[in-house]
């Protein structure tokens, strides 16, 4: 349930494992027990979100459809919805561009064994999967291109943008944009887990 919220607009969690334990017999106080807690990600996360009633009825038909999901799938799906906790729970501008991306290329290139034509894949089959109109699909589709070149730039240097501060700025302003898009693929995922790619983009599956 924790990485299932990550899909919540402007939310990161990650599993915490806490205990405590207190004697019967010792009275309230600052030493009555013991306790112990560590998070299960190696990436901390430092900011606090409230979820509202909207938010929560739709984490329980997500979850339904996640544990609807094979064993195998529900494996898959925990290392992409880690990936995109991970994308928001970072500092760097780099890392984040990183880490989103590979969630989304874990939920959508898939089965594209022969890596033909990452960026094109990407691109098309993310537009297509949630968009509704042509405009929307196209926006949708330039905002994953550029996504997706920047995630190369990163993947290939390890400098973004050639290190020019103004493009840079550009793509932090747009982040939540790409965040967004990919919250939204990676909950159509869970409730499509196996999308017929092909038949989505010919636009024969709304």
């Amino acid at each position: 349930m924790a990485l299932l919220l990550n899909t919540v607009n402007g939310v990161s969690c990650i599993p915490f494992y806490s205990t405590s334990y207190s004697s019967r017999e010792m009275p309230m106080g600052m030493f009555c027990g013991r306790s112990g807690s560590a998070p299960l990600h190696e990436i901390w996360g430092s900011k606090s979100s409230k979820l509202s009633v909207s938010n929560a009825l739709d984490l329980n038909k997500l979850l339904d459809a996640f544990n609807e999901l094979s064993p195998e799938n529900r494996i898959r799906m925990n290392r992409i919805l880690s990936r995109l906790s991970q994308a928001k729970r970072r500092d760097q501008i780099e890392d984040k561009i990183l880490d989103l991306s590979i969630a989304l290329e874990m939920g959508i290139l898939d089965d594209n064994k022969n890596n033909d034509q990452l960026r094109l894949s990407f691109c098309l089959r993310g537009s297509w999967f949630i968009g509704s109109t042509n405009q929307e699909r196209q926006d949708i589709y330039y905002k994953l291109k550029e996504l997706y070149d920047y995630r190369s730039q990163v993947a290939h240097s390890g400098v973004l943008c050639g290190n020019n501060k103004n493009k840079i700025g550009k793509v932090i302003a747009n982040w939540e944009t790409y965040v967004s898009l990919a919250e939204q693929i990676i909950c159509k995922l869970i409730y499509n887990n196996k999308p017929d790619w092909t038949k989505i983009i010919l636009g024969e599956i709304e």
